[in-house]
């Protein structure tokens, strides 16, 4: 065991000294920027950490389709209260402001450990079809050995900009959602090419081969990696969440494009590659924001202000399964027929 410990500290050490190259390489970057708390990594998304909540139980599942919930977040630490959850392998993991911590998918009685990413500052982690990725602003990314709890640098080459999601293609393409556009790059994160305009995009998804962004005009999509995009829906204010249902592609919008995020939320969903669009949330009437979306076997979730719903028939009809309290806000994360939710405070 003292001989494992050790050859991980020093792996830790060559990282860091090796990142600390990494960024005297370059122009020295001085930007404490937090990514936007947008979802995917199980669809969101980026991994930012969400506000700590009152009561220190703030992740739940289910695997009786809504019918019970379970606290799982108990044997955290205590200063843990808050985060991002996604899957990676056999493992849901948690991107807290903390640590990252890692539990077995769909355990009951989840036992949650702490890798040691964080204490080589990499803030923001994103899972890949290869891998996870990390990211600090100052000294660019990287890419852990699988599995092992090793980081490796691959580069500061992105001028510490913002990144709020991220996207691995089948043949290795990195595209980026970023406050100034979206990036790709096909080196493994070493060198990007400016796709997409000087604007802010807030999400990214890879759907049957296509890419699609949206941001505060609407939604984009592109069928060749990312190289170029075309708007194929500009009437519903900002595409804040991008998700898959079977055979669709959900979009969450403002609602009205002259409006801000979250402001007033519509959930519609295209099964032609959005060509056409149908609203999925006609008879969902109660409160106001809408921030999460999922399919969990024969069921849709919804999040909204008020709580979440389930549905059992497409989204023509739907049931509250677990109320919320004091402008709590839940986003969802989805492994087979196990729904997580993770709280927060705060409204939107």
């Amino acid at each position: 065991m003292n001989m494992l410990l050790n050859i991980r500290s020093l792996a830790a050490l060559l990282i860091t000294l090796s990142a600390i190259s990494c960024q005297r390489g370059s122009e020295e970057l001085k930007l404490p920027v937090k990514t936007v708390a947008m979802k995917s990594p199980v669809a969101d998304h980026s991994t930012a950490s969400l506000p700590v909540t009152k009561s220190g139980k703030f992740i739940f599942q289910t695997t009786d389709a809504g019918n019970t919930w379970q606290d799982i977040s108990a044997g955290l630490p205590l200063n843990v209260q808050g985060g991002r959850l996604f899957f990676s392998g056999q493992h849901v993991i948690l991107n807290a402001e903390y640590g990252l911590f890692h539990s077995a998918i769909n355990s009951p009685s989840p036992v949650w450990k702490k890798d040691i990413v964080h204490d080589q500052e990499i803030p923001y982690i994103y899972p890949g079809l290869t891998g996870l990725y990390g990211y600090n602003p100052a000294t660019g990314f990287f890419k852990e050995m699988q599995g092992s709890g090793i980081w490796m640098p691959l580069g500061n080459t992105f001028g510490g900009k913002v990144v709020n999601d991220f996207v691995e293609t089948a043949d290795g393409t990195i595209v980026i959602a970023s406050h100034s556009g979206i990036f790709k790059s096909t080196d493994g994160c070493k060198t990007w090419k400016e796709v997409f305009g000087d604007t802010w995009v807030s999400d990214l998804i890879d759907a049957d081969g296509l890419l699609y962004a949206g941001n505060a005009h609407g939604l984009y999509r592109s069928a060749d990696r990312g190289e170029h995009w075309e708007m194929i829906k500009r009437d519903m204010g900002d595409a804040y969440q991008l998700t898959t249902i079977d055979g669709g592609l959900v979009a969450i919008f403002t609602g009205d494009a002259s409006t801000s995020k979250g402001s007033k939320s519509l959930v519609m969903v295209s099964y032609d590659k959005g060509m056409t669009w149908q609203f999925m949330n006609q008879n969902l009437h109660a409160g106001k924001y809408i921030y999460d979306f999922e399919q969990a076997g024969d069921y849709l979730f919804c999040s909204k202000d008020t709580g979440v719903y389930r549905s059992a028939d497409k989204g023509k009809t739907w049931e509250l399964v677990r109320p919320s309290k004091d402008k709590e806000r839940v986003e969802l994360a989805v492994s087979g027929q196990t729904v997580y939710a993770v709280l927060s405070w705060g409204g939107c």
